[in-house]
């Protein structure tokens, strides 16, 4: 269900293709929030020469993307980490049954509303739901366990791997989006073209990423 909900997202319903945003040959795509890679490959295919630079700290999901860029021959870079503000290590929250809720910050109660509200929209109008199974499942399904991974700074990656620009930055971290971004150096804000960030509005977090991104923008 998780790789089908996520296929639709990037493949059919092009949700990363909105707002003008494209991806054209030669282009440098960073996937940072890679999951088990989908987005990656739908990058590689829009235009030719595309060049991948692909994040996923969760060991597990980190070897299904390795998987999936293998079998697909993808031209990727793929880093076994999360991206932050400056390099190190942070623990991270594995739900091994819902991946995509994974994350430094990840909160049971929080993933929790969301996949009953979710549950709810999708649910005819009149359909019962057991209650108690429904908690049950959910339980079940968001069990999550502590995992040590490395960390990364954006600007650091361009500078290791000689990068004068990044065509898309695309961020989905689920809720990580504010350190990913302290990770990038005013003077490489410039360079990156375009930027597709998922933001989870929580402490003001919105509108101190639309300052960074405006301030980036004005200089």
């Amino acid at each position: 269900n998780e790789t089908d909900f996520l296929y639709r997202e990037v493949f059919e319903d092009l949700s990363y293709l909105r707002h003008g945003i494209t991806i054209e040959a030669g282009d440098c795509v960073f996937d940072v929030g890679a999951n088990i890679g989908l987005f990656s490959l739908f990058a590689a295919r829009q235009a030719e020469g595309v060049r991948v630079f692909a994040f996923e700290p969760i060991p597990p999901v980190f070897e299904l993307m390795r998987a999936n860029t293998r079998l697909h021959h993808l031209d990727a870079t793929l880093f076994q980490a999360g991206a932050a503000g400056a390099a190190g290590s942070a623990t991270f929250h594995y739900y091994p049954r819902v991946s995509i809720f994974s994350g430094r910050y990840a909160d049971a109660a929080t993933e929790r509303a969301v996949v009953t509200k979710f549950v709810q929209n999708q649910t005819a109008t009149g359909e019962a739901v057991d209650r108690e199974l429904f908690d049950d499942l959910l339980s079940e399904r968001l069990h999550s366990t502590a995992v040590e991974c490395r960390l990364v700074a954006i600007s650091d990656v361009m500078r290791e791997h000689h990068l004068d620009r990044i065509d898309l930055l695309k961020v989905d971290v689920e809720k990580s989006e504010g350190e990913v971004l302290r990770g990038i150096r005013d003077d490489d804000w410039p360079r990156i073209r375009q930027a597709i960030i998922e933001v989870h509005d929580s402490d003001g977090q919105l509108a101190q990423i639309e300052g960074t991104v405006t301030r980036s923008e004005v200089s």
